[in-house]
C-alpha cells in the first residue's frame, strides 16, 4: 500500500511540475552574484508559490482528548491548457490540489483527513457579454483591477532597480504569484522582466494583463465543470480511499450576502460600509456539489466495521464564503471565512448507516486578525472520520 502510495504522490507531483513549467516558463533573472552559494529566498518562494501554511494550537471542546500542535496547509496550482467555445470563452484548465492537517498527536484530533487532487476543468461554462455598470459583478472587477493596478506598480518599481535584495525578490514573486490567483479565470500569467510587464495568454493570444482584462466578459454568475482524481487519507495511512468525481463549481456575485456585514461595518465606524481589505471585496458565496465513487478497499477503519460495498457512490457538496468584519486600512482589518461540506453515501450498508457514517457534514468559521493571525472553530465529520468532533484553534496564516 505505501509502495502504491509513493507511485501516486510520484505522478502526481510530475505531471503539475511539467504543466506549470509549460505555461509558465521562467521568468529571465538578474545574473547571479558569484559570491552568493546555495538556494537563495526567492528561489525558495518561487517554487512555494500556491502554497499555504496555518500552524496552530488545537484544542477539541466538550471534555474532548486534550490540546496539541498542528499545521494546516493547501497547496492550489493550475495552468489553462487551452481556450474552446464561442470566441474561445471557455477554458481548458489543469491543476493539482493538496491539502490536509499535520498533527503533533493525532489521536487526539480525529479530524485530519488529507486530499490531493489532480483536476481537468472546463471554466466559464455560462459566459455574459455585459452587465450593468452598477452591479455587484461590475464593481468586483473594478476593485480587483485597481488592486491589481497597485500591485503591477510594486513590481514594476523594484523590476526597473539596478540591483536588488533577496527580500526584493522575494517581494516580486509575491506580487506576481498574488496578481496571477486573481488572474486565474482569465489565463495565466508571466512577468517579462526585460520589458518589465505582465501578460496573459487569453484566447490564444498574448496580450498585456491590463489589455486582457479589457477583453475579459463580466458575469454575475461564473461557472465551472470537474473532473477530479482524489486520493484522500489520514495522517497514519492506515485510512486510504481512492475516489473519482464530477462536480459542478461557481460563485455568485450579489451584494445581498454581504448586507449584514455591511451594516456591521458601518456601525463600527466605516462610513461607507465597504471592505478595506480588497482580499474581503471578492464576493460570493462560493458553492460546489458533485458525485463520484469510492474504492474504499485500504480504508482499514471502514473495513473494521462492515466489508461490503469497496465501492459505492457518493455525493458532496458544499459552500463558502469570506467578508470583513472590521477594518481601519488594508492592512488593519478583521475578516470572517465560513465554509460548509456535506457528503452522502448512496446504499450504505446497514453497520455503516446505524453508525451514522453514511451521510457526513463539517463546518469551519475563521476570523482573521491584522498580521494574518486567526481563531477557528470547527465542527463535525470528514469522510475518513469514524467519530465527530468539536475544537477551537488558534495560530497564524502565511501565503507563498
Amino acid at each position: 500500500m505505501k509502495t502504491t502510495l509513493a507511485r501516486i504522490f510520484a505522478l502526481c507531483l510530475a505531471l503539475e511540475s511539467s504543466a506549470i513549467h509549460a505555461a509558465n516558463p521562467p521568468a529571465p533573472a538578474p545574473a547571479p552574484d558569484p559570491a552568493a552559494s546555495g538556494l537563495n529566498l526567492g528561489s525558495i518562494l518561487s517554487f512555494a508559490q500556491g502554497l499555504e501554511i496555518n500552524p496552530k494550537v488545537v484544542t477539541e471542546t466538550g471534555g474532548g482528548s486534550g490540546t496539541t500542535v498542528g499545521l494546516d496547509y493547501k497547496f492550489d496550482r493550475g495552468t489553462t491548457l487551452m481556450a474552446i467555445g464561442p470566441a474561445d470563452a471557455t477554458d481548458v484548465a489543469f491543476a493539482f490540489k493538496s491539502s490536509g492537517t499535520i498533527l503533533a498527536e493525532p489521536d487526539k484530533i480525529p479530524n485530519n483527513l488529507f486530499t490531493h487532487t489532480l483536476r481537468l476543468s472546463l471554466i466559464n461554462l455560462w459566459p455574459s457579454d455585459s452587465v450593468p455598470d452598477d452591479s455587484a459583478a461590475a464593481k468586483a472587477d473594478k476593485i480587483r483591477n485597481a488592486a491589481l493596478a497597485r500591485k503591477f506598480d510594486n513590481w514594476q518599481k523594484l523590476a526597473g532597480a539596478s540591483q536588488r535584495t533577496e527580500a526584493e525578490e522575494a517581494e516580486m514573486n509575491r506580487l506576481v504569484h498574488s496578481a496571477a490567483v486573481s488572474l486565474r479565470e482569465v489565463g495565466p500569467l508571466r512577468a517579462d522582466y526585460g520589458d518589465q510587464s505582465w501578460n496573459i495568454t487569453s484566447k490564444g493570444k498574448e496580450k498585456d494583463w491590463a489589455s486582457a482584462l479589457k477583453d475579459y466578459p463580466y458575469r454575475p454568475l461564473f461557472l465551472s465543470a470537474d473532473l477530479d482524481g482524489n486520493l484522500e487519507h489520514d495522517q497514519s495511512l492506515t485510512n486510504v480511499q481512492f475516489v473519482g468525481s464530477a462536480q459542478i463549481r461557481g460563485k455568485i456575485l450579489s451584494s445581498i450576502f454581504d448586507v449584514p456585514f455591511q451594516l456591521i461595518r458601518r456601525v463600527t465606524g466605516n462610513d461607507t460600509g465597504e471592505p478595506k481589505n480588497w482580499l474581503n471585496r471578492a464576493g460570493g458565496p462560493y458553492f460546489w456539489g458533485g458525485v463520484g465513487y469510492v474504492e474504499s478497499s485500504e480504508n482499514d477503519a471502514r473495513q473494521s466495521i462492515t466489508t461490503d460495498h469497496k465501492i459505492f457512490p457518493r455525493a458532496h457538496a458544499g459552500v463558502s464564503y469570506r467578508t470583513e468584519i472590521f477594518g481601519t486600512s488594508e492592512a488593519n482589518s478583521v475578516a470572517l471565512e465560513l465554509s460548509w461540506r456535506y457528503y452522502h453515501e448512496f446504499d450504505a450498508p446497514k453497520a455503516i448507516r446505524s453508525r451514522h457514517l453514511d451521510h457526513t457534514s463539517y463546518f469551519k468559521a475563521t476570523l482573521l486578525f491584522p498580521g494574518n493571525y486567526f481563531l477557528e472553530y470547527t465542527d463535525g465529520k470528514l469522510p475518513l472520520d469514524v467519530e465527530g468532533a468539536s475544537t477551537v484553534s488558534v495560530g497564524w496564516r502565511y501565503n507563498f
